[in-house]
């Protein structure tokens, strides 16, 4: 492979990489996400507390995925509000 075939393809994976990172979910998506994650979160954050049998590392993990999916679904929330924005803007 030549160099030039290596930068046309390593071009092309940076434009793609490039265009995904500015697609975001549906908003439909996200706002139904968003309500499963406040009907489920409290719950799995109460039984941490009270089960047992989990180990603090256990209890730590669950956290922690508690934590990443609000994380997500605020990045994806902010995002589709960004592109809103600039849409209303037009």
């Amino acid at each position: 492979m030549n160099r030039k075939t290596r930068v046309g393809i390593l071009s092309a994976i940076f434009a793609a990489a490039a265009i995904a990172g500015c697609v975001s979910p549906d908003s439909a998506y996200v706002e139904a996400d968003r309500a499963t994650f406040e009907a489920v979160a409290p719950y799995v954050l109460d039984r941490l507390g009270k089960d047992e049998e989990l180990s603090k590392e256990q209890r730590r993990q669950r956290r922690a995925t508690i934590s990443s999916w609000e994380y997500r679904l605020d990045e994806a929330l902010n995002k589709r509000n960004w592109v809103g924005r600039i849409g209303d803007s037009q």
